[in-house]
């Protein structure tokens, strides 16, 4: 009977989120993290604090906030990973998005080193395109969750695994090139993780950027050190290694791969495709192995025309790709008319 109880405690604690208030500390206010001192001065106030990419530390104070606001629900259409839940966000009504960071706020920097400045960055854009920050919030374990916007049509991984019209597929195609080209341009940002699981459909199609964790933001020179934690099949050449050193022509080497999965309709992070995208890298020739309704919609000079637009955007040397997305972009669409 014990265990019983135990387990569902804790299923409970993993299921309810409750609303968190966080407070940025001024520079005369930040506390040493394990004063207690300080904690004992302001009972019922946590401290937390990260370190940004250029060393400093960033101290916040939260405080958690009556009853549990979101609770876990079952979702059978869309697949998430682990560290993402659907969950109901019961003072409004709403269906969200909790991203956990696996992290304790209370004992553990990492986790706001991780969460706090993805949410401030994406939230910060208010575009179209990028998916919206509602909040934060936790469970009984003070673990540090982020609330997103809810994209109830899933991810490109899970839409590229059906034929589309071409219409369909250069809307696609645009709203990905326009995205990144303000990121690019207006925050001078390398995105740096485009993949078909970080592009997300709202419940009217329209595509939605997310996860900014390992963006990188350009120096004067328009070069951004950082993007390790890259993803095989999808993180351009220059992201290997130690220190690497990326431009905006480092997504524009994401995008080719994303759309070259749009077009076999085989995820860029599976085997097969990577090796069937690595014998058309190495002949500037050869055409793109589309999928069989595909052939049927392209004529054989469309095919021919996208696989050299793919060659120019996927060349191993970022000088040889295109100048900008928005480029590649005026190819692509230019051939599918």
């Amino acid at each position: 009977m014990a265990d019983s109880i135990f387990e569902q405690e804790k299923q409970d604690t993993r299921q309810d989120l409750y609303e968190i208030k966080i407070f940025p500390l001024d520079a005369n206010q930040e506390p040493f993290v394990m004063s207690l001192k300080w904690i004992r001065m302001n009972p019922g106030v946590h401290v937390a604090s990260y370190e940004d990419r250029e060393g400093a530390m960033h101290f916040y104070k939260y405080e958690h906030v009556g009853e549990p606001r979101y609770k876990q629900v079952p979702d059978p259409k869309v697949k998430f990973p682990e560290h993402i839940s659907l969950m109901l966000d019961t003072k409004i009504g709403r269906n969200v998005i909790a991203k956990a960071s696996g992290k304790k706020i209370g004992s553990s920097t990492w986790g706001w080193a991780n969460l706090v400045p993805e949410a401030q960055m994406a939230g910060a854009f208010q575009d179209p395109n990028i998916v919206t920050i509602h909040d934060f919030a936790t469970n009984k374990r003070d673990e540090l969750f982020m609330i997103m916007e809810y994209l109830p049509n899933g991810n490109l991984s899970d839409w590229l695994k059906k034929e589309h019209k071409s219409w369909e597929i250069s809307s696609v195609v645009e709203q990905l090139s326009s995205v990144l080209e303000r990121i690019h341009v207006n925050h001078r940002l390398v995105y740096a993780d485009l993949k078909p699981i970080n592009i997300g459909f709202d419940k009217d199609w329209t595509v939605k950027l997310m996860d900014f964790e390992i963006s990188v933001r350009m120096r004067d020179d328009g070069t951004a050190i950082g993007g390790q934690d890259k993803t095989f099949g999808f993180a351009a050449p220059e992201q290997f290694g130690n220190n690497p050193r990326l431009t905006a022509k480092t997504d524009i080497y994401s995008l080719g791969a994303v759309v070259f999965s749009i077009l076999t309709g085989i995820d860029g992070g599976d085997y097969e495709v990577r090796l069937l995208r690595g014998r058309f890298e190495k002949d500037p020739n050869s055409l793109i192995p589309f999928r069989d309704g595909y052939k049927k919609i392209f004529s054989g000079k469309q095919m021919e025309e996208v696989s050299r637009i793919l060659h120019t955007a996927l060349k191993e040397n970022p000088e040889e790709r295109y100048s900008s997305t928005a480029v590649f972009n005026m190819y692509f669409q230019k051939v599918l008319k």
